[in-house]
């Protein structure tokens, strides 16, 4: 709950009145779905940054997840692939077992290829926090 949401770019259906739903565990309403989309671009993303380190098991995003990658930064620079392939027209469940890496930030997105817009109604992160 404690996070910022940024996107890569601000699309036409882009609501920044509701990022920050993107983040938290608010019930999803389609009425106010809490929904973000970047313009159509190569790499779109979004980037989740915590309040402090956290020890993270999992990621869930809800939304078309199809083709996603998922990585985390402890300074929002430097990026580690935690999972890709993304998941289904519904979302996407990441669990990061015994992996759970430290990090501050937390990026979905899609990498190269055609232009696509991105366009999620949840991302949320779960761990340990380490602050």
């Amino acid at each position: 709950a404690d996070a910022l949401v940024k996107t890569a770019s601000a699309g036409r259906d882009d609501t920044p009145e509701d990022h920050a739903r993107v983040s938290d565990a608010t019930p999803y309403d389609p009425k106010r779905p809490g929904l973000f989309a970047t313009r159509s671009e190569t790499s779109p993303s979004v980037v989740v940054e915590l309040a402090g380190d956290v020890s993270i098991s999992g990621v869930t995003v809800v939304g078309d997840a199809r083709g996603l990658t998922a990585w985390v930064s402890q300074d929002g620079k430097d990026w580690q692939e935690v999972a890709s392939g993304g998941g289904s027209e519904a979302g996407w469940r990441i669990d990061l077992g015994g992996e759970s890496p430290t990090a501050k930030f937390v990026k979905v997105g899609r990498v190269g290829g055609e232009k696509k817009s991105l366009s999620l109604a949840k991302v949320l992160v779960y761990g340990k926090r380490l602050f």
